[in-house]
């Protein structure tokens, strides 16, 4: 799978049916792979988190989740990859894992939202095997968070906590964990459990479901979105103009 470095990430040229099939290979071959996002609000996050920057950069596969880094990878570099956010594909994902009985572990978010989010997907997903649950506020440190989750060794494990506490859970416990797939997947167990939506399917095409999340919850998002998509903007600016100035130097050098 082919990558592209974005302001000192490696970034993966692929699309749902790519992902799905190195999933495929993973649990068919007994082979651990861990499977990143980033986002314009993890590229912000990284300027002054060495550890997520880390983080990223040991993942198997990171792939783009929105449109920010898919129009600064357009901008910069001219490169055309499919946009992609893992949320639109979660349920048939899910599907999939019940069609091949592959065993699913959720880590992340409250016990209320996950209970809500388990009962929720067994009335589509009747046959799913889900492995497990544990919620994000337990003490993701003590080795019986391991444990539980290594108890039922599931295939496949989400991992919730948000940006960039996943992130660093997951490289930081990849090799203790006995499971073939550990993915990253943000707040997608609140979008199982109802008690978020998202936005139109316009906005989603147009690339601005962003602001309907900021309509939804201002309060949260406010900082993330005012601030940060201002912040995102610069950041590729400068990384453009170095591209240049790069460029100019090697050919007055030759």
């Amino acid at each position: 799978m082919s990558k592209i470095n974005i302001l000192k990430i490696n970034i993966c040229n692929t699309r749902f049916e790519k992902l799905l099939k190195e999933i495929e290979d993973s649990i068919h071959n007994n082979l651990k792979i861990s499977i990143l996002y980033l986002n314009a609000y993890g590229v912000n996050l990284t300027r002054n988190n060495i550890q997520l920057v880390t983080s990223l950069n040991s993942a198997d596969i990171v792939h783009i989740d929105g449109i920010g880094i898919w129009l600064a990878l357009k901008f910069l570099f001219k490169v055309r990859i499919p946009r992609f956010n893992w949320t639109d594909y979660a349920y048939k994902f899910l599907s999939i894992c019940e069609r091949n009985q592959w065993t699913i572990f959720f880590l992340g978010s409250t016990d209320k939202t996950l209970e809500k989010a388990r009962n929720n997907l067994f009335s589509q997903f009747p046959n799913l095997i889900l492995a497990g649950t544990m919620n994000g506020y337990s003490d993701l440190s003590d080795s019986k968070v391991i444990d539980k989750i290594n108890k039922v060794s599931p295939q496949i494990l989400w991992v919730g906590l948000g940006t960039p506490k996943q992130e660093i859970w997951i490289q930081k416990n990849k090799d203790k964990l006995n499971c073939r797939v550990i993915q990253s997947v943000g707040d997608v167990f609140s979008l199982f459990a109802r008690e978020r939506i998202r936005g139109p399917v316009y906005l989603r095409k147009l690339g601005f479901e962003w602001l309907f999340r900021l309509t939804q919850n201002p309060g949260r998002f406010w900082r993330r979105y005012l601030l940060g998509i201002p912040k995102f903007i610069f950041l590729v600016l400068c990384e453009k103009i170095k591209l240049i100035l790069r460029i100019k130097s090697s050919k007055i050098s030759q």
